[in-house]
């Protein structure tokens, strides 16, 4: 629980009334009942601190605007606009652009671009994303023509100033050395790592987690067989999805790639999935909410001394249609990624435990052609057989 989350709950809320067995806020900003939801809930805290802790006026926010009325050809709701009075001009335009979530929403990267696109439209200066626990604030300094974190939102008049305190750069934790990966093999066990992870894959597991957590190395940038990788984007924070409904929140080394005449996204992770460990390739494209197109389980991986070979079932689920035929699923990669293909079996490659692993290393960087080949090809079979 963190101050902020504790600051919001002190604050008064807007009157609640019920209508039909519903539970509405009588709105002050809107002048009319707003469902009582989780994220409503959080919008109504956010306004309430705006008024009252940041000494914002209450006619310079504006609440649920449309872009529109700024002369912005979109239809695109802000969810709370503040508001400055330009004397040059004798007029009113955005200061900060201010993105409210429902608590269980994580403030990762498609949150936080939300808000940099509309102050970006907007040419407004300063960005505040939350979910009513965690924050993310930023400011826009022109001079380097980027955003700048900065450790909360300024009052009012501070903002009107272009004031803020930068938050300074966390420094990103260091890299186990190889030869006390065994000793600190639990590190990541109940976060990205299940605790019930066979003990001896954790220290692999753990070198292959930091290979994709280190951005001092990229992957090549190049044409490969499938698909041409744009660009390594390192490290974004993300929520993906599966078929079942669940939700993957975290950490993903991400590539823009291009495959067959489109540019998507694609995003590896290690996640904790209630009884196993499994690594995920998820996939986004046209700014759609990640998938995930593969969910590996590394009990599948197998051992051989300081080797890793990784085999895969060919499992896979075709949207509310249920479970695919494998064997439909080898014939498309067989004619199409026959290199995923060994004796008839699914394979995507072997690692090697034997120094610390890095993305530019041929080893490395073959796996994970595989890996996200094989996604590809899986996202393919599945546009097949709901197209059928």
């Amino acid at each position: 629980m963190t101050d902020f989350y504790k600051l919001l709950n002190d604050l008064q809320l807007p009157p609640i009334h019920k209508s039909q067995g519903k539970e509405y806020y009588v709105d002050p900003f809107r002048e009319r009942l707003i469902l009582k939801t989780p994220e409503e809930t959080v919008r109504q805290q956010v306004l309430q601190y705006l008024l009252f802790c940041k000494n914002i006026p209450k006619e310079m926010i504006q609440v649920e605007m449309r872009l529109s009325k700024y002369q912005i050809n979109s239809a695109r709701r802000a969810d709370i606009i503040v508001e400055r009075f330009n004397g040059n001009k004798g007029e009113l335009s955005p200061l900060a652009i201010i993105e409210c979530k429902a608590p269980e929403i994580m403030i990762g990267d498609s949150a936080i671009q939300q808000a940099i696109d509309y102050a970006d439209a907007l040419n407004a200066d300063y960005i505040f994303v939350t979910n009513g626990d965690y924050t993310m604030t930023a400011k826009y300094e022109a001079e380097i023509n980027q955003y700048v974190l900065l450790n909360e939102l300024p009052d009012y008049q501070s903002m009107l100033c272009g004031q803020g305190d930068y938050l300074p750069e966390d420094q990103p934790k260091e890299r186990f050395a190889f030869d006390v990966l065994n000793e600190n093999k639990d590190y990541y066990c109940g976060y990205e790592f299940n605790p019930d992870t066979p003990s001896e894959l954790l220290p692999f597991l753990t070198n292959l987690w930091e290979c994709f957590l280190d951005t001092s190395h990229k992957m090549p940038e190049k044409q490969y067989r499938h698909f041409r990788l744009i660009k390594d984007y390192g490290i974004r924070f993300l929520s993906c999805g599966n078929a079942a409904g669940g939700s993957y929140q975290g950490a993903y080394r991400s590539f823009l790639i291009e495959y067959q005449s489109n540019t998507k996204f694609m995003n590896l992770g290690f996640f904790d999935y209630g009884s196993h460990t499994i690594l995920t390739v998820s996939v986004d494209k046209d700014n759609n909410k990640p998938h995930n197109s593969l969910q590996y389980d590394v009990n599948a991986i197998i051992q051989n001394g300081e080797t890793y070979s990784f085999p895969h079932h060919g499992k896979i689920a075709i949207g509310k249609k249920g479970s695919g035929k494998v064997s439909e699923l080898k014939e498309l990669i067989g004619s199409q990624t026959p290199e995923l293909l060994v004796c008839g079996d699914i394979f995507l490659g072997t690692l090697h435990n034997q120094k610390l692993l890095y993305l530019d290393d041929t080893d490395v960087t073959d796996f994970v052609e595989k890996l996200l080949t094989y996604a590809l090809i899986r996202d393919v079979f599945r546009e097949i057989k709901l197209g059928n």
